[in-house]
């Protein structure tokens, strides 16, 4: 029996020497498999990053725009968009268009910290957009001008690369 027992060992362990090299390449090819999904998985998450983002950008959008139909918003519309200086004596007027830039600079600040995320691509169509913001709303520059310092000053990337030559 214990000669039976050393036999069938003995010829289990010749099995595993002659055989161990092929386990190492299961287990290789097993390991560059699962490196070649997880990478495929990373591009799956990124691409789904990037289109929530997009979506979050484009809600906060509509949203805005829904700020312009609320109540008698739309008569600030040309203080937004027609370059129309707000009179010193509006007070009113003034406050209700702050609140509107102040969203709309929040607005700007998220869409690039989502592209310094990766998250988003402000491409020339979204930068000749907020450029374009500030050059036909006097408001909005002022407000940004009064909150300088909460948008990253005059390094920040909204003074230096929108705001500065309109304002």
């Amino acid at each position: 029996m214990a000669q039976g027992f050393r036999s069938y060992w003995s010829s289990r362990l010749q099995w595993l020497k002659a055989n161990v090299w092929q386990a190492t390449w299961l287990e290789a090819a097993a390991v560059i498999m699962a490196a070649v999904l997880g990478t495929i998985q990373l591009f799956r998450i990124s691409d789904a990053l990037t289109s929530s983002a997009a979506a979050s950008i484009f809600q906060q959008q509509v949203e805005i725009n829904k700020l312009f139909l609320q109540d008698d918003n739309y008569k600030l519309s040309p203080y937004f968009f027609d370059n129309k200086p707000i009179p010193d004596n509006a007070i009113e007027i003034r406050q209700k268009a702050d609140l509107i830039a102040a969203s709309i600079l929040d607005f700007f600040s998220h869409v690039e910290d989502q592209a310094n995320a990766g998250s988003f691509d402000i491409d020339e169509g979204w930068q000749a957009y907020i450029r374009r913001s500030f050059e036909d709303s006097p408001i909005l520059c002022e407000t940004l001008q009064e909150h300088l310092a909460e948008y990253g000053g005059e390094e920040g990337y909204l003074w230096n690369n929108y705001a500065s030559k309109a304002c």
